[in-house]
């Protein structure tokens, strides 16, 4: 049977143990499990990391749109104006 995107899998994983007691601390401090607090932190890093991308990609399509749009600007004029500096 397909498993479904929401469906949860178990992923074991190796960490200090000074990095399992901050994640305890944590835990705690946000009335989570230790799972709960490292899937939400998992999650917000890896959604920062998509926000993060897609700005970056929203930041050079502006880019690029000022630029063409700066040397379109710059060739009316050229062609409005035959001899510069007159």
């Amino acid at each position: 049977m397909k498993r479904k995107p929401t469906d949860f899998v178990q992923f074991k994983l190796r960490i200090r143990r000074r990095t399992l007691n901050s994640l305890r601390r944590e835990a705690k401090r946000n009335g989570r499990s230790v799972n709960g607090e490292g899937v939400a932190r998992l999650e917000a890093s890896l959604g920062r990391e998509l926000l993060s991308e897609a700005l970056r990609e929203m930041v050079g399509e502006a880019v690029d749109e000022a630029f063409h749009r700066t040397r379109t600007n710059e060739q009316v004029e050229a062609k409005a104006d035959p001899v510069p500096g007159l």
